[in-house]
């Protein structure tokens, strides 16, 4: 039984809490506040260890007295660890909130609509086989739920494995437990609700001490319900709240100001309140000082609030209540996921039980909006000063039939209802306030809570409330019962409106079929309609008195701007729209009294805003308000579309929407009679006082005081409606049009008749005069009254018209006076927003006109009348006063006329299709029109097409059926979409959305076409060469339309069209008045509409009278000569050909010219009318002397009834069968020998200029013989002219960037930029990692194979964001058992792993040296860093550059440098097959063995030093330039020359020093080993160029060849100018005894190879000592030798009997020595790789396939041999490890991996020194190690291997010394863990980065890190550690996470983080930056710069990896960011980039 006192105790706890901490919240009151409330959820702790039962017993509190004596908290009290939802959802919806950068799967053939959505969890691709799916990224930060589970979303119910989720019965659970958990969670909702209501104080705009004070004092709880008296606080906190309107920065200033503080605080207050929405400002118990402190933010517009310290604790603890209820609900309780959820949603919607008292208006002293009234809810606020009386709207129920009474009532579950104390028969007009539940409460009251509560309290709105069916239609009816106030609220009084439950809450409750249907019984839509109504007409929610039965004189209201300026009031519109799309009734929204309300409603958009053309002077002020009703009326013609769509859902839904058409007409004829009465009172001058928009203009717009005139075409007289759309006011938007069009559109009538019918039937109306309470009933205005009933349908089409005219006339510039505004207002109306809302249904009505009207001409007169073209059509032509220019005459004829072409060939809403296929076909023609030029890149297709367009949801599917994704060459991604082959043929010119110019383009392209099908078709006929592009032209469709369209076309017979028609082609042949040229689009336009009217002449009409003469009597008395018939005119064009061909001059070639082009077209006009050849000519031969009938024929008509005619004269001839194949051969020999020639011919052309200098120059001889394996020669430039002849390699051809002369050109030194400085690409296999040991040793052992992944495929193909899935997935490939841990591992972490970047065993970081390639004279560069340095006092800005470390950029390609290197050699003529040569008696090892130290006495000669030098100058000399000769070896020292160059060659080394600080006091060979190491890493896994041999030499770029080749050579000058310098100081006296000595004593030294060449008398000592090291037992010093750097640094010296071959045979055997070494103490080591019992052993590794059994044994030996060095192997049982079969061969497998990039690196530095002369055959199945060991001539592993396990070889004595050696290290201890490390032998890498950006947030960040909307992260590439973007560190003024970072935490020499939301890379170098675009593309393969598309990113890893090398291995960062800051001027630093 639950215990009775429980809830009672948790209420005092609630109260006395605050008082207990002193008021001061802190981290224990929250673990004190989650401590009791889950004590008091378990009734007093009696179920607690269910909850928490891995908690030490101790923390589990046993009793009330426990919690309320606050004793201490260890424990953190969450149930849910983890921050994301749990994806499990036993037999409910899913209900997973999607956040930000979240996936979202729609699958549209499942979901009931586009609406309908899955998460990442519950999506299952096998159950979609087949179907529509489209991924979205989540664009909002609080989006809407997974629908999973909810039955009503779906077509086709799809289960995922969550649903089926085991969990424990709501049954087996304690009742008393449930009890407890109700009661619990009834009490905290209670108490968020009572703080609530009291805490209002952030609203007031004034506030007093005493005002303060009492409210504070009266927000006291009750002590009756919370059992104590609440004691206040006596101080006041200044609280800051956040406003989403005021810019940071100026926040923090007004902070400062407020508070005297320092920066830094201001600016931690604005980030807190920035993150969560509210912020303390200041506390004090002086509440003057606190209000003077609040007026000075204030000032500025801040929100704050002053609130004692109590109400800001109680206000902390609600914010930790609501993270508490999300807690429970993140997860199963008690094992059952739905047992909280249902009880707190029964809690929720039960009555608030009050613990406070009302709050007075006097008491706060003025009025609060959203206040309660005696803690009622008032269900419409009244506004003080408004009047609710001002709205013309319906407001009664949906009926007044007394059978439907019953629907009032709400259709809720009755046993909810009474279980929640809800009364369901609560009417949708009653106003009466309200005591409602606590989740209305909870409503009202959101506003006043900050934001990051708001957004955990909203989760669990849509997450938890709306996903339980059961409490669903309850909260459904709560919520529209206070929809008003929430309206008032979210639309006025709402500071954070972002954060807004409304438009999550409205989604979730309205789109739901079930309540969309509830809530339209019950009358709510009617209620929502009346509820914009009032906002939009007063600014506020107001409520109009029912009863009230003036309704429809009242005084017209009208919009306010100022209701249109807050950008959120669409949302009323979208949530009436949801209701709409989903409900399931839908009569009700065809009845009288709602179509009215609607019409009510739109036509306060209706005329707005007018416009007048300026034809004097240009407008002064253009106003902005235009975007506000644009914007209005593109939302409220939405409106009206989803209303009239609701007939598609009726079964009579012709019925319906008649009446509803004829209650729209009521409406126009109203307006119209208001409006015509009111033209008295009209004054162009009036304008109202207050914020609404004038209606006076709009009245002049509605009437029609220039009313009905007639005009008159050949005598035919037509009445039309007169109106100058160039002088009178007109206007955009008429939504109320648009309205009825779709009302007409939708009404699925099959005769034109009836809506004539309805139109006839119009109402006739008493229409009231000026004085608003008396009518009249005179005969005048019954009269006038009946002429507005007859014309009505005739005026409603007439605005239509008047738009239409209106953007022709803005168009070609006639309203050019109006300013910007003017085109904007086409551009927006015509292609843009209100395209399809306004110009199509502008056309649409338009096309009802044409069939509605019975008289044709009143048609043809009404249009061309509104263009102002009568006199045109008289030809009158100079008789056109509207427009006074004969250009724009003609532009606005050529506008007519492609309106009548739009206005035939529109037909999308002509052929009664569903909205559906509508929109499809519609996509499918922008896209055709758009696409069929060329292929686009999707963005460029997008920047061609409307945003309305490219962001509809079936957009990207319909361009994937009409165009093939072309994927780019190469690694580039931008890929295009190119038309299919059967869409090309859809494409027509004349297309309503072409411009002119894509008009012609178009047209052109389909006549190219045309031609090229022409000449397939008639391949082979003896005409097809005469077809050329003039015979094309492009042939019109039969427009399709259904039977009520039928006569669309009908009007084109009338005698006013014909009339146009006939003077416009009249207009073209008149000569003398303009240039025949500038008629070319006029031309074109009318021939294609006489060719539209003939192609859709359904009754011959069209083509008769085109036949008929059309004498104008009115333009002339007298007949005239010239034909009077469209085809006399046409045939006038024709013959014109043959006419001028007896002229002269420039102007019959003009008209040659210009009608030639139509020639084709007119003909085709001729072929396609419908009159018999016999009529044509008969009436032309008596129209035209000299008729030739052959005229109006085609070419390929002429030539096939030529060869007709020829056939029938050779039939006439019997040929034998032999004769006719033998003629048929020949004419097929002569067709191939023709096309022969023409291809012969071409090819002569295209060649000619090779041809010819073939035949001027012959073949030649090349000077250089190309041989295999000389590709590298490629980079190299031609020799220098003081080393030719001499074979190798040429340094390349320099010239000074500074002076331009050459390098030879000065007496100077020339040398190369470079830049020395860290690198830190440098790793050893972290073996502590067992993740990074098994990723280094199961990589490809060949290093210079491509990077595949066959995971990986373009974007456009791996994840399409919209595709269909034909089939099912595809088998997994089976994975090894490394495999399988290493994408475990992979998967787990999401992003990286990332390398143990602060380890410095596993990175180091050493000096490298890059070069830019470009070179200056030592005069030069010295000029260049004085400039560099002035450069500093002349600009402020970032430097790039560290001037204080010598650092400079270059200045042609502004790459950082900061060292000059001398290039003394133009050329290496050294032999590398001799350089690699092995000894010819393969006893490599002999002269290590004489130069053992038994041996020196006998090999140091007396003149050791001698031979050195000598040996020395020998090789300088070789490659050493010729000017530098004399220079260099000038013995005497006497020449001044020389003096000068040993001085500057002094000073340059000196400056070398200086700048690069201390790289050059160590040893040159380090520098040079290191960059080597680098640049061999930057190409592991690079692929070679096509033709050349698979070797890592061929890989190199010119760039590294020339930079490492200038540095080896300078070591060599350097150290041999430093011996010279020994040799000429020396003592001639010097012993051989002290030499010998100082030599073996240098033995001994240690760090011998980091020694410093500072003295010259110790250099020949320091190389002849590097020689003995490697000979002697010092060498397997594992820890302290660098084998390659020894290798880079000795000097192979001949005359002791060296060569390179046995100095790399020796570091090879001691390199495979060190690393077995290694690898079997760290295998030792880490057990846990040994152990067979492991998830995984180093025996799952993959060994190599090439592995014989011998190999395997002699690796298995030297691992046992080994074995004994390490002292733990007693530990294990090694022989059963080593006896498995597959030990050896991974083992050796192991060896050889970690001797691969050794054996690389050897390879380029012997290339280095050499030039590439050497010719080996390399099998390119061998692995690399062994091609490699192949090339330098040096035994292969396998080989070196076999020779150590045997006997009685060299390298098996040396195996065993190095083993003795390695026993009495392990015995001593001294190998420690820096010494035992190996190079890292695979691809060096960033870190792993998701597939798919979105997943980095769903399985990352959400899961791991609490909800921070405001949260940046920024990812560290090196170690994956995720930090904030632009957050400052504590204790680190202004200085970031991110620079931190990388400066102090990772051993990286630059910073690279990748920033998600910003889809980009920050580069830090040096205190400086730039960003770089993330390997992130879009499904079309292009950086998706516009978030807002939703598009799906993924990773294009080619892109990726491209990245790493170009930038990052490459060392490209510095330079990259050296580049960005150079070309920006922006002085404000790097951050602005």
């Amino acid at each position: 039984m639950m215990s009775s006192d429980n809830i009672a105790q948790f209420r005092q706890f609630l109260l006395e809490l605050p008082r207990k901490y002193n008021y001061k919240y802190s981290k224990t009151a929250t673990l004190h506040l989650r401590r009791a409330l889950y004590f008091a959820f378990t009734d007093s702790g009696r179920f607690l260890p269910q909850f928490f039962g891995n908690y030490p017993q101790e923390s589990i509190p046993r009793s009330w007295s426990q919690i309320q004596a606050l004793s201490s908290v260890k424990e953190d009290w969450i149930l849910h660890k983890l921050h994301k939802q749990h994806p499990a959802h036993p037999n409910v919806p899913c209900a997973k909130l999607f956040r930000k950068n979240e996936s979202v799967y729609r699958c549209l053939t499942c979901g009931l609509d586009d609406s309908c959505g899955l998460c990442e969890d519950c999506f299952v691709e096998d159950q979609h086989i087949g179907h529509e799916v489209y991924i979205s990224i989540c664009t909002r930060d609080i989006g809407g739920v997974c629908d999973c589970g909810d039955a009503e979303a779906w077509v086709i119910n799809n289960d995922c494995k969550h649903r089926k989720t085991p969990e424990v019965s709501e049954d087996d659970i304690s009742q008393e437990l449930k009890d407890s958990m109700f009661q619990t969670l009834a009490c905290v909702v209670d108490y968020l609700v009572d703080i609530l209501s009291v805490s209002a104080p952030q609203l007031l705009t004034t506030c007093s001490t005493s005002t303060i004070i009492d409210q504070s004092n009266s927000a006291s709880l009750s002590s009756e319900k919370y059992g104590a008296v609440d004691v206040n606080s006596e101080k006041y906190f200044l609280v800051l709240y956040n406003d989403q309107s005021k810019h940071y920065t100026d926040a923090v200033d007004r902070i400062r100001i407020a508070t005297m503080k320092v920066p830094e605080f201001a600016e931690m207050v604005a980030k807190q309140c920035h993150t969560t929405g509210r912020a303390i400002v200041l506390g004090s118990d002086n509440l003057e000082f606190l209000i003077q402190r609040k007026a000075i933010l204030d000032a500025t517009g801040l929100c704050s609030c002053i609130k004692s310290y109590r109400e800001f604790f109680r206000e902390e603890m609600c914010g930790e209540i609501i993270n508490w209820m999300r807690d429970i609900n993140m997860g199963p309780v008690a094992g059952n996921y739905r047992v909280c959820q249902k009880l707190l949603c029964k809690a929720l919607c039960s009555k608030w039980d009050s613990g406070v008292e009302p709050v007075s208006d006097d008491l706060l002293g003025q009025f609060i909006p959203g206040r309660l009234q005696d803690n009622k809810i008032p269900i419409y606020p009244t506004i003080v000063g408004k009047l609710a009386h001002q709205t013309d709207i319906y407001w009664k129920s949906c009926t007044d039939d007394q059978t439907l009474e019953v629907e009032r009532v709400w259709d809720a579950p009755k046993d909810i209802c009474e279980e929640c104390d809800y009364d369901p028969s609560r009417s949708s007009v009653n106003t009466d306030p309200i005591h409602g539940s606590r989740l209305q409460y909870l409503l009202i009251f959101d506003h006043r809570l900050w934001k990051s509560a708001r957004v955990l309290l909203h989760e669990i709105y849509v997450s938890l409330v709306v996903s339980n069916h059961v409490y669903r239609s309850l909260v459904t009816c709560q919520y529209a019962d206070v929809y008003p106030l929430i309206a008032e609220i979210f639309l006025v009084l709402d500071r954070e409106f972002d954060w807004s439950f409304m438009s999550n809450l409205s989604v979730q409750l309205f789109t739901s079929p079930s309540h969309a249907t509830m809530l339209s019984k019950h009358g709510e839509v009617k209620k929502l309609i009346a509820v914009t109504y009032g906002f939009l007409t007063t600014g506020h929610i107001t409520f109009s008195n029912p009863n009230s039965s003036d309704l429809v004189h009242r005084k017209k209201p009208s919009v306010q701007l100022s209701s249109l300026k807050v950008r959120r009031w669409n949302q009323l519109f979208f949530d009436v729209g949801y209701i709409l799309q989903r409900s399931e009734t839908c009569d009700v929204f065809f009845q009288k009294d709602f179509v009215m309300q609607v019409c009510d409603l739109i036509t306060l958009f209706n005329g707005l805003p007018i416009t007048k053309r300026e034809s004097v002077e240009h407008v002064e002020y253009e106003t902005n308000d235009y975007p506000l009703y644009f914007n209005g009326v593109s939302i409220i013609a939405h409106f009206a579309r989803s209303v009239v769509k609701c007939a598609l859902k009726l079964e009579n839904r012709e019925k319906y929407v008649k009446a509803s058409i004829f209650w729209i007409l009521e409406k126009f004829i109203l307006l119209l009679d208001e409006s015509y009465l009111n033209d008295d009172t009209y004054n162009k001058d009036n304008e109202t006082s207050d914020g609404s928009a004038s209606k006076m203009l709009d009245r002049v717009d509605m009437c029609f005081r220039n009313t009905m005139g007639d005009v008159e075409v050949m005598g035919i007289k037509r009445q039309v409606l007169k109106f100058r759309v160039d002088r009178d006011v007109v206007c955009f938007l008429h939504p109320l049009s648009t309205y009825l069009s779709y009302s007409v559109e939708f009404c699925d009538m099959s005769d034109p008749e009836e809506l004539r019918q309805i139109i006839q039937e119009a109402p006739k109306v008493e229409i009231r005069t000026s004085d608003h309470n008396s009518f009249t009933h005179t005969k005048e205005y019954h009269d006038q009254c009946e002429i507005n009933r007859k014309i009505v349908w005739n005026i409603i089409i007439d605005y239509s018209l008047r738009t239409i005219v209106l953007l022709s006339q803005i168009k070609v510039g006639f309203w050019v006076r109006n300013g910007y505004s003017a085109r904007s207002q086409y551009h927006n109306y015509r292609n843009l927003g209100l395209r399809e809302y306004g110009f199509i249904r502008d056309i649409y009505l338009v096309q009802c006109f044409c069939v509605t009207e019975a008289d044709h001409d009143t048609v043809s007169a009404t249009i061309i009348e509104r263009w102002g073209l009568i006199p045109w059509t008289n030809e009158l032509y100079e008789d056109v006063e509207i427009y006074s220019t004969p250009q724009t005459l003609q532009f606005i004829v050529e506008e007519m006329l492609n309106f009548f072409i739009i206005l035939f060939e529109t037909n999308d809403h002509l052929l009664n299709l569903t909205d559906i296929e509508i929109n499809e076909q519609r996509l499918i023609k922008d896209i055709v029109h758009y696409l069929c030029f060329e292929p686009l890149m999707y963005t460029e297709l997008c920047s061609e097409l409307p945003d309305h367009i490219t962001n509809d949801r079936r957009f990207e599917y319909m361009l994937n059926k009409v165009a093939d994704y072309v994927l780019p060459p190469g690694s580039t991604t931008n890929g295009r979409y190119k038309l299919k082959e059967e869409y090309m043929n859809e494409i027509n010119p004349y297309y309503v959305h072409y411009t002119s110019n894509k008009r012609d383009d178009a047209e052109k392209l389909v006549r190219e076409r045309q031609l090229e099908n022409w000449k397939k078709k008639f391949q082979g006929e003896k005409f097809n060469d005469k077809l050329s592009y003039q015979d094309t032209y492009f042939e019109p469709k039969k427009i399709e339309t259904v039977q009520f369209y039928q006569n669309l076309n009908s009007f084109t017979k009338s005698v006013f069209f014909l009339k146009f028609l006939k003077s416009t082609l009249n207009f073209i042949l008149q000569n003398g008045k303009r240039s025949i040229q500038s008629s070319e689009v006029l031309i074109n336009l009318v021939l294609h509409l006489i060719h539209v009217c003939i192609v859709n002449d359904n009754d011959d009409g069209f083509s008769k009278m085109c036949f008929t003469d059309l004498d104008d009597k009115l333009a002339s008395g007298v007949p005239t000569e010239e034909p009077q018939s469209i085809s006399g005119l046409l045939y006038s064009i024709l013959s014109l050909k043959n006419n001028v061909k007896n002229k002269t001059g420039d102007s019959g070639n003009v008209q040659k010219t210009e009608f030639e082009i139509h020639q084709s077209k007119i003909k085709a006009i001729f072929k396609d009318m419908k009159v018999s050849d016999g009529d044509k000519e008969e009436y032309l031969r008596k129209s035209f002397e000299g008729f030739d009938p052959s005229v109006i024929l085609s070419t390929i008509d002429k030539e096939l009834e030529k060869e007709d005619t020829q056939r029938s004269d050779e039939d006439s001839v019997v040929l034998s069968e032999f004769e006719r194949k033998k003629k048929m051969a020949a004419q097929r020999k002569a067709k191939i020998l023709a096309a022969f020639k023409r291809q012969q011919s071409k090819f002569i052309e295209k060649n000619q200029n090779i041809i010819e200098d073939i035949k001027d120059h012959g073949h030649g001889n090349h000077d250089v013989d190309m041989k295999d394996g000389d590709e590298i020669s490629e980079d190299t430039t031609f020799e220098n002219s003081d080393d030719e002849g001499r074979p190798g390699w040429k340094f390349p051809e320099e010239s000074c960037i500074l002076c331009q002369m050459p390098a030879e050109g000065k007496e100077d030194i020339f040398g190369i930029l470079t830049y020395v400085t860290d690198s830190s690409e440098f790793r050893n296999i972290p073996f502590d990692s067992k993740y990074w040991v098994y990723k280094a040793f199961s990589a490809d052992v060949n290093l210079d194979e491509e990077i595949s992944d066959p995971d990986y495929k373009h974007p456009r193909y791996h994840h399409p964001r919209y595709h269909q899935l034909q089939s099912a997935p595809a088998t997994k490939v089976s994975l090894s058992k490394c495999e399988q841990y290493l994408k475990k591992v992979e998967k787990e972490s999401v992003i990286g792993p990332g390398f143990p970047g602060n380890d410095s065993c596993s990175v180091m970081s050493h000096p490298i040296t890059t070069s830019c390639g470009h070179g200056m004279h030592l005069s030069c560069f010295k000029n260049h860093l004085a400039a560099t340095q002035k450069r500093v006092t002349h600009f402020t800005r970032t430097l790039p550059e560290d001037l204080t470390n010598g650092e400079f950029i270059c200045p042609l390609c502004k790459a950082i440098n900061n060292t000059l290197v001398p290039v003394l050699s133009y050329s290496n003529n050294i032999s590398l097959s001799k350089f690699v040569e092995r000894p010819s008696n393969d006893a490599w090892y002999k002269p290590f063995d004489n130069f053992s130290k038994n041996n020196i006495e006998k090999v140091l000669r007396s003149d050791y030093q001698q031979l050195v030098y000598d040996e020395l100058k020998e090789s300088s000399l070789e490659t050493i330039q010729s000017r530098y000769k004399s220079l260099f070896f000038n013995e005497s020292g006497e020449s001044e020359r020389f003096k000068n160059f040993h001085k500057r060659f002094r000073k340059l080394h000196e400056a070398l020093c200086y700048i690069t600080l201390s790289y050059f006091k160590e040893n040159i060979s380090t520098l040079l080993a290191h960059t080597i190491k680098s640049v061999e890493i930057s190409l592991r896994g690079v692929s070679y160029d096509e033709g050349y041999k698979r070797l890592v030499i061929y890989q190199l770029s010119h760039r590294d060849i020339t930079t490492l080749r200038i540095w080896s050579e300078y070591k060599k000058y350097f150290v041999m100018f430093n011996v010279k310098e020994e040799m000429t100081t020396a003592n001639n006296e010097h012993a051989l005894s002290s030499n010998a000595s100082a030599i073996l004593s240098s033995f001994n030294r240690e760090n011998d190879l980091k020694s410093v060449i500072d003295d010259p008398m110790t250099i020949i000592e320091h190389y002849i000592g590097l020689l003995k090291l490697l000979a002697s037992k010092e060498i397997f010093n594992i820890g302290n030798v660098d084998l390659f750097e020894l290798l880079v640094s000795i000097i192979p010296l001949k005359c002791f009997n060296f060569s390179f071959n046995s100095v790399l045979t020796m570091c090879y055997l001691v390199e495979i020595f060190k690393n077995a070494f290694v690898l079997v103490t760290k295998l030792f080591t880490n057990k846990s790789m040994m152990l067979h019992e492991a998830d995984i052993s180093i025996l799952d590794l993959p060994p190599l396939e090439s592995i014989t059994d011998t190999q395997a044994n002699d690796a298995t030996e030297i691992f046992k041999r080994l074995a004994h060095c390490v002292h733990n192997t007693d530990a294990l049982n090694m022989n059963e490890f080593t006896d498995d079969t597959r030990f050896g061969k991974v083992f050796y497998t192991m060896m050889m991996k970690s001797i691969a990039p050794f054996l690389r690196r050897c390879a380029i530095w012997a290339f280095v020194n050499c030039s590439n002369d050497i010719d080996i055959v390399i099998d390119d199945s061998m692995n690399e190690p062994d091609k490699l060991c192949l090339f330098l001539n040096i035994d292969n592993f396998g080989t070196m291997l076999h020779k150590v396990v045997s006997k009685s070889t060299y390298e098996a004595e040396k195996f065993k010394g190095f083993i003795e050696r390695m026993k009495l290290y392990s015995f001593l201890n001294v190998l420690t863990k820096p010494s035992l490390q190996i190079d890292y032998p695979a691809r060096v890498e960033l870190v792993n980065l998701p597939a798919r950006m979105d997943f980095f947030y769903t399985e990352h960040v959400y899961p791991r890190i609490t909800y921070d909307l405001t949260y940046d992260p920024a990812v560290c590439l090196f170690c994956g550690k995720v930090m904030e973007l632009q957050e400052s560190v504590v204790g680190f003024f202004k200085v970031g996470e991110c620079n931190l970072h990388y400066e102090t935490e990772c051993i990286n020499d630059c910073g690279l983080f990748l920033l998600p939301k910003h889809g980009s890379i920050l580069l830090l170098h040096n205190g400086n930056g730039s960003f770089y675009d993330a390997p992130y593309y879009d499904q079309h393969g292009e950086l998706s710069k516009d978030t807002r598309q939703g598009h799906p990113l993924h990773l294009n890893i080619t892109k990726y990896r491209e990245f790493i090398r170009n930038f990052w291995l490459q060392h490209n960062v510095a330079n990259y960011v050296t580049r960005k800051l150079e070309s920006c001027i922006d002085v404000g630093g790097w951050e602005t980039l």
